[in-house]
């Protein structure tokens, strides 16, 4: 199956990054690293559509960057989000970004879970001893 060529950027933290900030007015704001990362990887984006044609130059890479999509990863939902109101302020502020796909590091960990489990890559118990 052939690639659409389309440039992807991932922006990767720490699992220990924070996603929220302190209380403000009943609701969590992203925390700073967190809004930040998102801002950095907008900017590396318009970077690589302004140079997409200088970095590929006299490559054997065919990358088109028509709408680069753009991820964040960062924090660990599980231990971070752990009342409604984390939550919900988390959820908020994500599903509100158009352009940035913002994914915490155990919802990662849980796709390739299962991404394995589908195609049979996961080892059994029996298999690990």
């Amino acid at each position: 199956m052939e690639s659409s060529r389309e440039a992807i950027l991932i922006e990767i933290k720490s699992p220990t990054t924070r996603l929220l900030g302190g209380a403000y007015r009943g609701i969590r704001p992203p925390s700073r690293d967190l809004s930040g990362a998102v801002v950095q990887a907008l900017d590396y984006r318009a970077e690589l559509s302004r140079n997409l044609r200088s970095v590929t130059e006299g490559t054997k890479f065919a990358v088109s960057a028509f709408a680069p999509r753009v991820a964040v990863v960062a924090g660990d939902a599980e231990k971070e989000l752990r009342d409604d109101k984390a939550r919900r302020s988390f959820e908020l502020f994500r599903t509100s970004l158009k352009d940035v796909e913002v994914i915490t590091f155990d919802e990662l960990f849980r796709k390739v879970e299962i991404l394995a489990e589908l195609f049979g890559l996961k080892r059994s118990t029996s298999d690990q001893d």
